[in-house]
């Protein structure tokens, strides 16, 4: 009997079965800038000297680090840990915005399934310079210590990972099947890594918990409409600015006697106090921020 992968699965790589090295990155050489602007829409612009040029609008476009960029077309895959700081757009302007950098300068992890030698394929593409190592060999790392390192600081999650995480979807009410919270309903605030974060009902309060998929079943699922307790209203890159505190790209809106505040899911900061409507509230965190 023949038996038929699922098309999602089709050509993707498990986190188990690969194996990973860390990396270090060839130094700079244009400038000490590791990153560039990819797609975005264009629109066209008049110098000073009248000639009409093609412009990225601003707010449009991905920001991608070069050598991981380059590793990934070549079909490698690529864990870059990042941490997120507010940064001033330019000296010009006290408008900030959050920027990725490089959690560890200069290194990153690179892994390819068992049983395949590619460090000539690697070495061949000149965006790394050496690899960690003992005794002129290079040393493996533990597929488990990848997995913790990308739930904890990961925007590097393998395409295979980032497919099976789409039976989950933020808003999805779960039920939590192993671990602490064993038989909890909770809601989906967010998907992350190999699990996602689930506002629980702890003692009167949601409290944010990070749970792996298989910790986790689909109870009801929805359509972007928020569930009953906290109402999603939307993450950093669908127009809701992230928490001024702690970086968080998701928060979440609250309804007590009538009156509508915004809470950070992360670490509970609150703003838009006594807002008459969600959209109000949304509106004074925007402007919140435009003010700093």
């Amino acid at each position: 009997m023949m038996h038929i992968k699922p098309k999602h699965l089709e050509g993707a790589a498990r986190l188990d079965v690969l194996q990973w090295y860390a990396v270090r990155m060839v130094a700079p050489t244009n400038g000490h800038r590791r990153s560039a602007m990819l797609g975005g829409d264009r629109r066209d612009v008049r110098t000073r000297s009248g000639h009409v040029v093609k412009r990225r609008k601003p707010g449009t476009g991905d920001r991608v680090f070069v050598p991981e960029h380059i590793l990934k077309k070549a079909g490698f895959s690529v864990f870059l840990p990042v941490k997120k700081r507010w940064r001033k757009r330019h000296r010009f302007t006290s408008e900030q915005e959050l920027v990725s950098f490089p959690l560890v300068a200069d290194w990153m992890f690179v892994g390819w399934p068992e049983g395949q030698a590619r460090w000539h394929e690697l070495t061949s593409l000149r965006v790394i310079s050496g690899v960690m190592g003992s005794g002129g060999k290079p040393v493996r790392v533990c597929s488990k210590v990848v997995a913790r390192l990308m739930k904890r600081w990961g925007d590097g999650v393998l395409p295979a990972v980032r497919r099976e995480a789409e039976r989950v979807a933020a808003g999805d009410t779960v039920s939590v099947t192993a671990g602490p919270f064993v038989d909890f309903d909770g809601l989906v605030i967010d998907v992350e890594g190999e699990g996602a974060r689930v506002a629980i009902n702890l003692f009167g309060r949601e409290t944010p918990v990070a749970l792996l998929f298989d910790e986790m079943a689909v109870v009801n699922r929805s359509e972007g409409a928020a569930a009953t307790g906290v109402a999603l209203v939307g993450e950093l890159s669908s127009g809701a600015p992230a928490c001024l505190r702690c970086g968080c790209e998701m928060v979440a809106a609250h309804d007590e006697q009538k009156k509508h505040h915004l809470k950070c899911c992360e670490c509970d900061a609150r703003g838009a106090l006594f807002s008459s409507s969600k959209e109000r509230a949304l509106a004074v965190w925007k402007e919140r921020v435009r003010r700093l």
